[in-house]
């Protein structure tokens, strides 16, 4: 959560616990960037008070370094549509009811329909691994990983079709009912090869060119 105002961010910060969400909270906007890119969250909330300037640079790095929704609380509504074109997904008027905001974050944490999404069992294990869909976590070789809502979504698809190839495009179709891009997808993908890489799993996401991406479930196992 991005709030300069402190009561703000205290009141914001509270609305979200009633949400039954935790927070990282920052002021200014050059601290969220590292965080973005160093942490996975399910939701960024954005507060502007009036005639304070925020880039729509900023916004869309956001968006590209998250993948995640971005709830905007905003005095004004002049520059909505640049903002939404930038990567917002919600705009609320500020100050904001907070059942308003509550039910936004509802909203986004709900994320795709269950008829775009492939279910996958709560726990599932495979060649050592075990899969939690309760918690989010892969478990190999005494190593966990932890993965945020829609690290976790992309995961369970492939889980459910293995060794089989997808285009970016037909992944993105079948996982999210919303607009992602091709470069939001990568981004999911390389924070998961990255988390999962320390658990030196015997199968792994490859990449085609050309083809596609798979979960190759027969490769040799890493020793």
């Amino acid at each position: 959560m991005i709030e300069r105002d402190q009561d703000y961010r205290e009141v914001i910060g509270f609305v979200v616990g009633l949400a039954g969400a935790g927070t990282d909270r920052v002021a200014a906007h050059e601290e969220a960037v590292p965080l973005s890119k160093d942490t996975s969250y399910d939701i960024v909330i954005v507060g502007i008070s009036q005639g304070e300037e925020l880039g729509i640079d900023f916004l869309a790095e956001l968006r590209r370094n998250t993948g995640c929704p971005i709830i905007v609380l905003d005095e004004s509504f002049d520059e909505a549509r640049t903002r939404y074109e930038a990567g917002a997904d919600q705009i609320l008027a500020k100050p904001f009811v907070p059942g308003a905001l509550i039910g936004a974050i509802k909203a986004a944490l709900r994320g795709p329909s269950p008829n775009s999404v492939v279910p996958v069992a709560t726990e599932i294990k495979v060649q050592g691994a075990r899969f939690d869909a309760a918690t989010r976590t892969v478990h190999h070789a005494n190593v966990t990983a932890s993965l945020s809502r829609r690290e976790w979504q992309l995961l369970a698809f492939f889980l459910a079709n293995t060794n089989r190839y997808y285009e970016a495009r037909d992944v993105i179709d079948q996982v999210w009912d919303r607009e992602i891009s091709t470069e939001q997808f990568r981004s999911y993908l390389t924070r998961i090869r990255r988390k999962l890489e320390p658990l030196r799993l015997p199968f792994q996401i490859v990449t085609r060119p050309g083809v596609g991406y798979a979960l190759n479930m027969d490769l040799t196992p890493v020793v």
